[in-house]
């Protein structure tokens, strides 16, 4: 049913490239893929795509292909997860459609609903590639094949004889893809430096460069980089390139999910139940070890059981790995804090947790990073379990991320939502009243508790202002600018651009369906899967995240508002789904306390910034970063949070450090 072409010698198989080293066989990564078209008539070779393939050449330890025609070529770099990816080759195209050629890094979930469509007998199934279901789903429906995939995709499809490029984007952004279009070419890859080898010299983005030093560029992220000539095709978006011109096309957003309707509560229980299995189930389609996170909230702890039910089934055993500090080292436990809840985790499933915290040395490795090509985001912590999880050989990791923003949101606006002023009484009083992090011993103070429910009330009557008056008259918690260490006049050139990069407002909408796509839309999901993706390109990890399967996101939005005069709908339907599946312990309170891992977190924290701003000291005084940031307000910073022992003291220092070490 699919070939692998070898026209011209143009296939490349694992190993030397042009223009580069070896792939190294070492650390695995996810797969990369790359392209170049062209339309002004210059041939494209593969000498065109070896600055490329050099760039991302720590990508694909299980082979390296490449293809070019006379306007286009495609490249692929291979990290094997899924039972079938074993026996691909890519770029490749199908024997039914030999003018499409595809590289992709894509995992499809509903394989059998799409081969039932397409009419694919049953023993041609098993061993055909995602990539080659998705060219067989393109030459029958064309662009609309995207709005039937479930999984993580990203990919792209040069139709030889129309000349035109497609690619796509999965709906949340999983998996990541950049391109820069100037005139007749258009360069795509995986990953930015890929991008980057391409042009010949590029373009610091100023405006979002400054709204980064401001902390407040996950909005602007879902597009743009710190580059200017490169963008991102963002998630739940097309991208078709012809000689006529580019152009991008949304295919999926929340606000289009459905109205569910069923009879009664545990109707919903039930098929938001069957729903989360499905979501675990499919992500756990590897041909090699998985690993899960566990906090001890209810999302990561409900994927961690259902994911080690599922492969004890079929004998296999899940690796479980932590943020927190190992126990008895030094933090203090509480009786219900993260700990107890891992603990009862691991002993109902007979799982074995490997607690791996950030530490002072993983801080000030990520200092050091070159903020416009290498991720950041959480990577002091996630960077320790990436290299505990490659010595297991563990390739696939799931992560509970996401849940909080759809499927168990506790996103609550008026007494309306819950249906009985009693339930509104009980929930507001909860929040007023629950315990602050790194004090769960301690009742609120009077004067913390009014300031609470001021904010609350303050949320009830601003909830149908429009954001442009909410920013007057309602501070947004999610702004921080007044502790940047921004230098003044460079936050001057650009203040009026860096107020349009602005995320929407980050707060409650008049109903809870509203709250829900404004939270998938700030940018903070896709920005963290694009930094772990890259990051898991250095160590052979490829992440999956259940709770943001396309299924279960539409589910929760359809869900009408209280029907069941419920004061915390969603999340109490998710935990009547999978009641059976987690101890009492793991509950749905609205902040689950993580005082260990926080406590001990501060004092690293403050330590490797002061160690780190002393090992700048020097270079502060003359280097280019100076031209956007005040070495002064980061001396100062500093000196305050190591005199006072608060992390807060240090706001905006990292996002300066970052900017020192930018290489371009």
């Amino acid at each position: 049913m699919y070939n692998w072409p070898e026209r011209c010698g143009n296939h490349v198989e694992a190993g030397a490239f042009p223009g580069s080293a070896a792939v190294r066989r070492g650390p695995g990564v996810v797969s990369g893929i790359y392209g170049l078209v062209r339309y002004h008539g210059a041939p494209v070779d593969r000498e065109a795509q070896a600055p490329m393939a050099a760039a991302m050449s720590f990508y694909g330890p299980d082979g390296h292909g490449q293809w070019c025609g006379d306007s286009a070529a495609l490249g692929h770099l291979m990290l094997h997860t899924t039972p079938e990816s074993l026996h691909e080759r890519l770029p490749a195209n199908i024997q039914v459609a030999p003018h499409l050629m595809i590289t992709a890094d894509a995992r499809i979930d509903n394989r059998d609903e799409l081969f039932d469509a397409l009419g694919v007998p049953g023993p041609e199934r098993r061993e055909t590639p995602d990539s080659s279901l998705i060219l067989l789903a393109y030459e029958r429906w064309g662009a609309d094949c995207v709005k039937r995939f479930l999984g993580d995709f990203a990919f792209a499809i040069w139709d030889t004889l129309a000349r035109k490029l497609f690619c796509a984007r999965d709906p949340f952004g999983c998996r990541p893809l950049v391109y820069h279009h100037g005139g007749k070419r258009l360069i795509f890859a995986s990953d930015i430096r890929a991008v980057l080898a391409g042009l010949e010299s590029p373009k610091l983005n100023d405006p979002l460069l400054a709204a980064y030093l401001r902390m407040n560029t996950c909005f602007a992220e879902k597009r743009l980089t710190f580059f200017r000539e490169i963008v991102k095709l963002q998630p739940g978006h097309t991208l078709t390139l012809t000689a006529g011109g580019l152009e991008i096309s949304r295919y999926w957003s929340p606000e289009e999910a459905p109205e569910v309707r069923l009879a009664t509560a545990a109707e919903y229980a039930e098929q938001l139940g069957i729903l989360f299995r499905q979501s675990v189930e499919c992500r756990l389609r590897s041909a090699f070890p998985i690993g899960s996170h566990l906090s001890g909230g209810m999302d990561s702890s409900a994927v961690t059981v259902a994911a080690a039910r599922i492969l004890r089934e079929r004998g296999r055993e899940l690796a479980v790995f932590s943020w927190s500090p190992p126990p008895g080292s030094g933090a203090r436990p509480h009786p219900e804090g993260e700990y107890a809840r891992i603990d009862a985790v691991c002993r109902q499933e007979r799982l074995s947790c490997e607690y791996i915290a950030a530490t002072k040395a993983s801080l000030i490795e990520t200092f050091g990073r070159d903020i416009t090509v290498e991720p950041m985001v959480m990577m002091a912590r996630e960077g320790n379990v990436q290299a505990r999880a490659q010595t297991r050989q563990v390739r696939v990791m799931l992560s509970g991320w996401g849940g909080d923003e759809a499927v168990t949101c506790r996103a609550t606006t008026s007494p309306a939502e819950f249906g009985r002023w009693a339930d509104f009484r009980n929930a507001i009083g909860s929040r007023v009243g629950a315990p602050t992090i790194g004090m769960a011993d301690r009742e609120p103070s009077p004067w913390l508790k009014a300031r609470r429910l001021r904010i609350i009330l303050r949320d009830l009557v601003a909830v149908r202002l429009p954001d442009s008056l909410y920013r007057r008259v309602v501070a947004d918690p999610f702004m921080m600018l007044g502790n940047s260490c921004i230098r003044p006049a460079f936050a001057s050139l650009y203040r009026r651009e860096v107020n349009e990069l602005q995320i929407p407002a980050l707060r409650h909408l008049p109903g809870v369906r509203e709250s829900i796509c404004r939270l998938l839309e700030i940018g903070n999901v896709p920005l963290r899967m694009d930094h772990w993706a890259a990051s898991g390109a250095r160590r052979g990890l490829v992440y999956r995240y259940p709770m943001l399967d396309k299924r279960l996101v539409e589910f929760a939005l359809g869900i009408p508002p209280s029907p069941f005069r419920d004061r915390d709908q969603r999340r109490s339907l998710f935990r009547q789904a999978v009641g059976e599946l987690l101890p009492t312990c793991v509950d749905w309170r609205e902040a689950k306390r993580e005082d260990a891992t926080q406590m001990a977190m501060t004092g690293e924290f403050i330590r490797a910034h002061s160690e780190w701003a002393d090992h700048l000291a020097s270079d502060m005084v003359v280097s280019p970063a100076n031209r956007f940031v005040d070495p002064d307000k980061v001396r100062r910073a500093v000196q305050s949070a190591v005199k006072s022992g608060k992390r807060e003291d240090l706001a905006g220092v990292r996002e300066a450090f970052g900017c020192y070490a930018i290489r371009y």
